[in-house]
């Protein structure tokens, strides 16, 4: 039985009914697993209609579910370095000299700011999530600032560093699947990415305003002090957990090995600091840690972590690569762009902004920062040359569009690696600033000129059109 390729209209429509059936289900109250469960029935019901064999679709669904099992171990270890550090006084000592030190009207922008350092000497997100981010959200939540803005400067610092740092995994991605020097590709999104910084610390520096540190009860801080200090040893040693982790990282130690030795030392500080046993840290790291201290404020930030906590999202990701699987099997996103997008392709710029336009599309769809990036260069990467188009110019808008849509998608394993870590719901993706600024700017390079070159490496001017020897892409 041979498959069939499906029309334009039929691709289309395809596209529409899954990702609708997520956001229909997700406005209706379904969770997000569940939600994701009904589009990859939906995405496997079209391949099954264009005549592809169940055994194929289903070897794509588990390649694609294979091809994410180290971000599910990595999510695994994040819920037992969390459910440790707070046994271990790492995150109570940090919370405790944070609200002693740090002023509430601040602490936006410093989280936005400290989050851009940590991603960029690391070159992860999801560990300046799990590290600095995680600190600076239990000092800001436990003094008063809302969960939803101070989780989205955290994530807004640490994708800087995400699709900035030479030491990056999709800027190393975008920057090999283009073609282009890593380093002169990390030179062609500063035209895009530095305004935005500016403009995202500005707005996040306005938006902490509204803290002020006079409408903060002073009697309740330090009876939150009090309460940790009486709770825990609270001491500048029990740091020394975090400080490995970010060092080990900053080398490229491979994350599980850079996690497992933190657990590991967290473990031994939690036994030695905290008087705490091997039984109550090993059910810790199964189902959390479970804190009692008589103060909601102190209980809710720190009761959580664990493996357990991470199991709604592991499922999330098993289902989103489902559902990715089954819709690269059915080709719908693939007829959509070489039997439409392509097609309309007149000038230079709009090859660029349907770039742009193809990288979120396939973001929405699969949830991957990954297949965002390789995906989008695989095929428009030929079509720059004969637009006489320098590639700098396609590996800045795949990581300007794939690299920063990924938390803005409710149902993509970035979002909800956030969600389990820090303890947030989705409400942060609005002040995820950073994210969208960037791709503003990718559109006024795009209509200005400005930051494109040619082939040869040549700058064009504000008023030069972007000439094409064959659009025959």
């Amino acid at each position: 039985m041979k498959n069939k390729t499906p029309s334009i209209t039929y691709a289309l429509l395809s596209l529409v009914l899954v990702i609708g059936t997520i956001i229909v289900s997700l406005r209706l109250g379904i969770n997000t697993q569940t939600s994701l469960f009904f589009a990859t029935i939906v995405a496997t019901i079209v391949a099954l209609s264009l005549k592809n064999e169940w055994l194929v679709i289903q070897k794509a669904m588990v390649n694609n579910v294979a091809e994410s099992l180290m971000a599910i171990f990595i999510l695994l270890f994040v819920g037992m370095l969390v459910a440790v550090w707070n046994v271990g006084g790492t995150l109570p000592s940090l919370i405790y000299y944070g609200i002693k030190f740090i002023n509430p009207s601040i602490i936006i922008p410093l989280a936005f700011l400290l989050c851009c350092v940590t991603s960029i000497f690391t070159g992860t997100s999801f560990g300046s999530i799990a590290t600095m981010g995680l600190v600076i959200y239990g000092i800001g939540t436990s003094i008063g600032v809302s969960p939803a803005i101070l989780a989205g400067s955290i994530v807004s610092g640490s994708c800087f560093g995400d699709k900035m740092s030479p030491m990056s995994d999709t800027t190393n991605l975008a920057s090999s699947m283009s073609g282009v020097d890593i380093y002169k590709h990390i030179g062609s999104m500063l035209y895009t990415t530095l305004p935005a910084t500016v403009i995202t610390l500005v707005i996040y520096t306005i938006l902490g305003l509204q803290f002020d540190v006079t409408a903060i009860d002073s009697a309740q801080i330090e009876l939150m002090a009090q309460t940790l200090d009486a709770t825990f040893n609270i001491s500048l040693i029990t740091v020394l957990p975090l400080l490995i982790v970010l060092i080990l990282t900053a080398f490229k130690v491979p994350a599980l090995i850079a996690l497992s030795l933190s657990i590991v030392t967290s473990m031994a500080f939690a036994i030695i600091t905290q008087g705490a046993s091997i039984v109550d840290i090993s059910s810790a790291c199964l189902s959390g840690s479970s804190i009692r201290t008589g103060l909601s404020e102190i209980d809710s930030i720190l009761s959580r972590g664990g493996m357990t906590s991470m199991i709604g999202t592991i499922v999330s990701i098993c289902f989103a690569c489902a559902m990715g699987g089954a819709l690269m099997v059915s080709k719908v996103l693939y007829v959509v762009i070489d039997e439409g997008l392509l097609k309309l392709i007149k000038s230079g710029k709009a090859l660029i902004l349907t770039t742009m336009g193809y990288c979120y599309a396939t973001s929405l769809v699969t949830g991957s920062q990954a297949l965002g990036i390789i995906l989008p260069a695989k095929t428009f990467a030929t079509s720059y040359d004969k637009a006489n188009i320098d590639r700098r110019v396609l590996s800045r808008t795949l990581e300007d569009t794939s690299t920063l849509i990924s938390p803005l998608i409710p149902w993509s394993g970035f979002t909800m690696y956030v969600c389990a870590t820090l303890g947030v719901g989705i409400e942060y993706i609005p002040y995820a600033c950073l994210n969208y600024i960037v791709p503003v700017f990718s559109i006024v390079c795009v209509a200005t000129g400005f930051g494109i070159w040619d082939s040869n490496g040549n700058k064009l001017g504000i008023n030069d059109e972007i000439k094409s020897e064959c659009w025959s892409c």
